[in-house]
């Protein structure tokens, strides 16, 4: 493409350097990941690049996932890429001026004095935390190169919440293995499942809630909390890996229920399925609340369907 606009361009060519990150599997990027080159072929990668004349080859990409809950990966990332990079400069003559070490630092979507090391909803860094580890590593070994990071899902994910409503409450047995009953489930069915908050299914997502008419009350009852869709999946996770959400023992039909962090990949990730129309979204601008995104309507919904029997001209040509 830059041969044919007849434009050099300026380019970083991004690297799997192979670095476990302890996320969540369809977050990490790199160990077996699909993204980047692999390792191996960095060097004649970089070394093709170069000998073109329309990439001027600035620097490396290292992008190894996100909600790494921990600066270790980062470090290990960070040495194995200036590895990389001595390597390059000293096979292909390149003199590299910037590493792009990717991003997507860790939004506390549990707020715990310490966290499992296998939990990635839970973190207690901040961007201080991990800019100190890295810093450190590049003051050492590379102070000449200029670095770029992209925080993701720390600066979008606390910028949102999802409001939904309660629209009915059951309770249900549990049995024993012999079926007889020893004990009582409360549930609540809420009006926002997975159609609306695709990754508490997607990838068994944890998000904070709070009933938001009922903020003040002590919430310590246990609730299983459900989506309205027709699958048995369409169940939110539970609090402190148990199957039960913690709300005030009065919460009801009609109450609110807000879902915290949701500001990231949410709006993009809704769609129709059950044939559930996609929400409205709102922001606050200059401390007023404006709409910026309207719920869709029974047109949006068949606005893509085709009359049956509609002429072939009318309904586009087929796929070859």
């Amino acid at each position: 493409m830059a041969a044919a606009l007849a434009r050099r361009v300026a380019v970083a060519l991004r690297v799997d350097v192979d670095v476990p990150t302890h996320t969540h599997p369809g977050l990490a990027t790199t160990h077996g990941g699909k993204a980047g080159i692999d390792l191996d072929d960095a060097v004649p990668a970089f070394a093709r690049a170069a000998a073109t004349g329309w990439l001027d080859v600035r620097g490396l990409h290292v992008h190894i996932g996100s909600q790494i809950t921990s600066v270790e990966p980062y470090v290990s990332a960070l040495e194995r890429s200036l590895e990389l990079m001595q390597r390059l400069e000293g096979e292909s003559g390149l003199r590299l001026e910037e590493l792009n070490l990717g991003g997507g630092l860790a939004v506390p979507y549990r707020q715990e004095p310490a966290c499992a090391a296998d939990d990635y909803f839970c973190c207690t860094l901040t961007p201080d935390d991990y800019a100190a580890a890295i810093c450190a590593v590049l003051e050492r070994r590379r102070s000449d190169l200029k670095l770029l990071m992209e925080p993701g899902r720390a600066i979008a994910g606390t910028t949102a919440i999802l409001v939904t409503r309660v629209e009915g409450e059951k309770t249900k047995a549990v049995r024993d293995e012999s079926g007889r009953r020893t004990a009582e489930e409360r549930w609540l069915v809420i009006d926002a499942g997975a159609n609306t908050l695709l990754e508490h299914t997607n990838y068994d997502w944890y998000f904070r809630t709070v009933v938001a008419n009922r903020a003040d009350r002590a919430a310590a009852t246990p609730f299983r909390l459900a989506g309205p869709l027709c699958d048995g999946g369409d169940v939110f996770a539970g609090d402190d890996g148990s199957a039960f959400r913690r709300f005030p023992a009065e919460t009801t039909a009609g109450d609110v229920i807000a879902f915290r962090d949701c500001g990231a990949y949410t709006l993009e990730m809704m769609h129709p399925y059950n044939a559930r129309p996609c929400a409205a979204a709102y922001a606050v601008v200059d401390g007023q609340v404006v709409q910026i995104r309207r719920a869709d309507s029974f047109d949006d919904l068949v606005a893509h369907d085709i009359a049956e029997g509609a002429p072939l001209a009318e309904r586009g040509t087929l796929p070859k």
